[in-house]
């Protein structure tokens, strides 16, 4: 039988953040290319729920637990510079919790806004071929904008960190896509009232089948991973690390000609060092301008 480091259990709780991966996060068609000058205004609404919070041998911590709704503005615009195409970027999240709790001891919470990224995607490859390859690469900067106070649970992070990402979308014909991404989550050590935080840098791989059932509507079957991103408190590791693996399905539709509603539910299969969602559900806006 594992036995649950509850010290370090502890220890992760007075850092913990419960955000998704806001930045890096990638959906089917977020690498497709839009069009010169369209702008688009999308909103998440996240609701996480958690039974158990695991250690990072895997092993639950018992009488654990989570709620939390989260909600990420985010804007995008496409622009054509000097015959290059750029997408730019800004995502601003906030949440409230209503539980956490992990050994049976509930946590102090920061409720509030996250931290703001800023980011752009250059499309070195755009093609609307039914076979065709759209290749984008990005970045992404998070500034420590949001609410945050060590020893509580909140969806800022406290730190600066710069996210390099990869993303496609690849036509398989027939109606049928590939989107997939990669990247690399690197943080910079910071202080806040005397507690020193560092963490590892966290690298995710995302892909989905996307089949597009007609103009307005489409089914989307994914997976994501995180490895990485260990947590150290004053040099003593947290027992905390964004490694995760999760299955997700997507529906979408283009309620009319500028509006889409994306419905998402996703589902922790592999959890070291965190919560782990049962499940996750999410509604997107989009409206295109």
């Amino acid at each position: 039988m594992k036995r649950v480091n509850f010290v370090s259990a502890a220890l992760a709780a007075m850092v913990l953040t419960a955000a998704p991966a806001l930045a890096a996060d990638v959906q089917p068609g977020d690498y497709a290319w839009v069009g010169d000058g369209r702008t688009l205004a999308i909103a998440y609404v996240q609701n996480q729920r958690a039974d158990s919070f695991r250690a990072t041998d895997s092993s639950a911590v018992p009488a654990s637990k989570l709620n939390a709704n989260v909600l990420i503005l985010r804007a995008v615009h496409y622009r054509e510079l000097a015959g290059q195409k750029f997408a730019f970027h800004a995502i601003a999240p906030m949440g409230k919790f209503s539980t956490a709790r992990i050994g049976g001891a509930d946590q102090p919470v920061k409720n509030g806004f996250g931290d703001l990224t800023l980011g752009v995607t250059w499309f070195p490859m755009v093609s609307a071929e039914p076979t065709g390859t759209t290749f984008g690469i990005s970045g992404f900067v998070t500034a420590p904008t949001g609410t945050y106070e060590p020893g509580h649970v909140s969806v800022a992070t406290g730190g600066w960190s710069f996210t390099p990402q990869l993303g496609m979308v690849q036509g398989l014909g027939h109606g049928f896509f590939l989107d997939a991404a990669t990247e690399a989550n690197i943080y910079r050590d910071f202080t806040k009232d005397g507690t020193a935080i560092s963490q590892d840098t966290t690298y995710q791989a995302q892909a989905y089948l996307r089949y597009q059932w007609d103009e307005t509507t489409a089914f989307s079957l994914g997976y994501t991973e995180k490895s990485g991103g260990d947590l150290f408190v004053n040099g003593a590791s947290a027992g905390q690390k964004t490694e995760f693996k999760q299955v997700r399905l997507l529906a979408s539709k283009f309620v009319n000609p500028t509006t889409q509603v994306q419905l998402m539910l996703g589902k922790d299969t592999e959890v070291k060092g965190g919560f782990k969602n049962e499940p996750l559900a999410q509604i997107r806006f989009t409206k295109v301008f």
